[in-house]
């Protein structure tokens, strides 16, 4: 996902960022380091799609939110196709750690008294 927008200073970016969270209103997106203004503009592209957001809150530094943009959809009815057929699909986590092997799928049991 890519981010669109003017940072505080007046220059335009194109960031790629980590989405957190989306929905229809609204979404969190993370990894990102640019100096902002609550209340402006920013768009997120995912492919050929594009959905425009106000700025609702920046996560302060030093905080569990840093880097971390609260979004607002000024469109709230507009939605990402693809990232609804995504986001309906199975997941499959297929994250394995830095130069280790994969992850076992199969349950963890849980202790219980």
């Amino acid at each position: 996902m890519l981010a669109l927008g003017t940072d505080a200073g007046g220059t335009a970016f194109r960031d790629p960022v980590c989405t957190l969270d989306l929905s229809a209103t609204g979404a969190r997106i993370g990894k990102f380091h640019r100096l902002l203004k609550v209340g402006d503009e920013l768009t997120l592209q995912y492919k050929n799609c594009k959905i425009r957001f106000h700025i609702a809150w920046i996560g302060g530094a030093g905080t569990a939110a840093q880097s971390q943009v609260g979004l607002r959809a000024i469109d709230p009815v507009r939605r990402i196709a693809e990232l609804d057929e995504l986001l309906s699909a199975p997941y499959v986590d297929t994250w394995t750690p830095r130069g280790g092997a994969p992850l076992d799928p199969s349950p963890v049991p849980v202790a219980t008294k």
